[in-house]
C-alpha cells in the first residue's frame, strides 16, 4: 500500500534490532512521528509477521545481528521472493560506519538512508520524513558487467537487475576501461579473457582506481595456478563458466559483506590505534595533575543511605595526600583506609554518585588535617569522580592575615582615644586618666601610644630659668 493511500493514523513501520536500547529508542522516535511501529529483535521474526498482512511503510534495520544480519536482511527485502517488500523504504543504522563508507554500504544493500548512531534528535527526523515522503530515493549497487559474449552478458544483466542492482555492459577492455573511469562501480564481473586486454591486468586496473570494488572473476580455463594468481591479486571471487545465475547473486552478496567486514576490521584497528594514543595522552595528563584525582564507588546500606565508598583509581597527586601508594589504597575502602572518617564527607559525596548532581565545596578534613578545595561529579551511576587542591597553607596565611587585621584595628582603637576630649591642666598640665588620676602629658601619651619622649629644654625656659629674668644671651641647647 503506498503512502498516498494510507492516512497518517495508518501508517506503519518495523523496526529489527537486537540491541534492546536501541529498539526502544527507534520506537519511541517513530512513535513521534505518528507510525505505528512493530518491533523485533531479529529478522527472521520481522520477515514471518511482515509475510502476514500488507507491507510497511518503513523498516528501520541494524547491520550486525545474529542470525540473519542486516546485509542478508536487505538483500531478502529486495530479491524476487519478497517481492512485495521490494519498494518499500529501509533506513540502515549502525554505530560502526559513518561518511563515505555509509554510503556505500547503503548502494550495496538497496537502502534509502543510512543513519549512524548516535544521532540528533532532528537528524533522525529530517531522515524519515524525507524517506517517508519519498524525497530520498533508493541507492542501487552500480555493477560493470565485461564480457565479450552478449547472450552471456545480457544473462547477467538480467540477474543482477531482478535483485535491484543497476548495471551497465562492456564488451571490450578499453569499454570497460572508460566506463569504469567515468562512473567508478562497486561491483565488477570481469571476463579474463577478452578480446583486446588481459582480465587479470584490468583487475589490477580497477582495483587501484577503486580499492573498494570487488571484482568478481568468470572464466572458462581450469587452470588452478590462475585461480590462484587473481585471487593473490585481489579478486573476490573466481567462478567457472557457465555461471548459475542464482550462484552469481550469491557469490555478489557474500563479496559485498565480505569488503564490508574488513572494512570494519580496518576500522576497528584504526579506532585500537586511536584509544590507545588517547589512553596514554590520558595516562599522561592523569599523572601529571598537579590536582589529586580519584575514582571511586559508592557503597549504600539496606536503605540506599550512603555509608562508604570504594576507591577504584587515583592519581599521584592523590598518593600524596594520602601519604600511600595507589597499590595499597585501590580496592579498598575509605573506612579500611581510615576507620574514624567523617560521616559527613561520606554523605556529600554520595549524594553526587546518587544523584549526579556535581559539588563544589570546600572542606576540612580532621582525618588528614588538611583544608580541601574540591570538586566532585558522577560518571556513571553510582560513581563519582572528584578533582581537590590541598588549600591548608592557604587557609593558615588566611587565618594569619586575619590576626593580623585584629591586632591593628584594636591598636587603632587605641590611639583614636587620645582624638577625644583630654582634660588637661591649664597651669602645670597634666591631664586627667579615666579612673580620675592627674597623670603627667608624656605618661600618659607613652601608654596610650606607641610614642616615647626625650627631654630638652627650650631657649624661652632657659632664659627665664637660668638667667632668672634678665636679658641676656643663652645657647640654644
Amino acid at each position: 500500500m503506498s503512502l498516498e493511500r494510507k492516512t497518517a493514523a495508518t501508517r506503519c513501520a518495523v523496526v529489527v534490532n537486537d540491541d534492546s536500547v536501541q529498539r526502544t529508542l527507534i520506537t519511541s522516535l517513530l512513535e513521534r512521528e505518528g507510525l505505528k511501529v512493530q518491533a523485533y529483535p531479529d529478522a527472521e521474526a520481522a520477515l514471518a509477521q511482515m509475510s502476514l498482512g500488507l507491507p510497511p511503510d518503513l523498516v528501520v534495520t541494524d547491520l550486525y545481528m545474529p542470525g540473519i544480519d542486516g546485509w542478508r536482511f536487505c538483500h531478502l527485502l529486495r530479491s524476487p521472493e519478497y517481492k512485495m517488500f521490494n519498494q518499500v523504504p529501509i533506513v540502515v543504522v549502525s554505530a560502526t560506519f559513518a561518511g563515505a563508507e555509509a554510503r556505500a554500504i547503503t548502494a550495496d544493500l538497496g537502502a534509502n538512508a543510512f543513519v549512524t548512531v548516535p544521532f540528533e534528535v532532528e537528524q533522525w527526523h529530517n531522515v524519515v520524513q524525507s524517506v517517508l515522503v519519498g524525497d530520498s530515493h533508493r541507492a542501487s549497487c552500480l555493477v560493470l558487467i565485461v564480457d565479450d559474449e552478449p547472450e552471456v552478458a545480457e544473462m547477467f544483466r538480467i540477474a543482477f537487475d531482478t535483485y535491484g542492482y543497476e548495471t551497465v555492459i562492456a564488451s571490450s577492455g578499453s569499454e570497460a576501461r572508460r566506463l569504469f573511469q567515468e562512473r567508478p562501480a562497486q561491483v565488477v564481473l570481469l571476463d579474463y579473457h577478452l578480446p583486446d586486454a588481459d582480465g587479470g591486468q584490468l583487475l589490477t586496473e580497477f582495483k587501484h582506481l577503486n580499492p573498494l570494488c570487488a571484482v568478481l572473476m568468470v572464466t572458462g580455463d581450469t587452470t588452478p595456478e590462475l585461480a590462484t594468481r587473481l585471487m593473490r591479486d585481489g579478486a573476490a571471487a573466481y567462478m567457472r563458466k557457465p555461471v548459475d545465475p542464482s550462484f552469481l547473486i550469491t557469490m555478489c552478496e557474500r563479496a559485498l559483506r565480505e569488503r564490508a567486514l574488513l572494512h570494519v576490521e580496518d576500522f576497528l584497528e584504526a579506532r585500537t590505534r586511536e584509544l590507545r594514543d588517547s589512553e596514554a595522552r590520558y595516562r599522561g595528563l592523569f599523572s601529571g595533575m598537579i590536582s589529586g584525582f580519584g575514582l571511586q564507588e559508592v557503597l549504600c546500606d539496606t536503605a540506599g543511605r550512603p555509608y562508604d565508598y570504594r576507591i577504584l583509581e587515583i592519581n599521584p597527586a592523590f598518593e600524596a595526600l594520602l601519604g600511600m601508594r595507589s597499590e595499597s589504597v585501590v580496592g579498598k575502602t575509605a573506612r579500611e583506609i581510615f576507620p574514624n572518617i567523617e560521616a559527613e564527607w561520606i554523605h556529600i559525596l554520595g549524594e553526587v554518585a546518587l544523584t549526579g548532581q556535581p559539588a563544589h565545596f570546600e572542606y576540612y578534613t580532621r582525618t588528614l588535617g588538611k583544608h580541601l578545595d574540591v570538586r566532585a561529579f558522577s560518571p556513571q551511576p553510582g560513581r563519582f569522580a572528584m578533582t581537590f587542591v590541598d588549600i591548608t597553607a592557604r587557609k593558615k596565611a588566611e587565618q594569619e592575615r586575619e590576626a593580623l587585621i585584629e591586632q591593628l584595628q584594636d591598636a587603632l582603637g587605641k590611639v583614636k582615644v587620645l582624638n577625644g576630649l583630654l582634660p588637661i591642666c591649664s597651669s602645670c598640665k597634666k591631664i586627667r586618666d579615666d579612673q580620675g588620676y592627674w597623670t603627667q602629658l608624656e605618661a600618659y601619651i607613652q601608654r596610650h601610644s606607641d610614642a616615647s619622649f626625650t627631654h630638652g629644654i627650650c631657649p624661652d625656659c632657659a632664659r627665664k630659668f637660668f638667667n632668672h629674668g634678665k636679658p641676656g644671651s643663652v645657647e640654644e641647647p
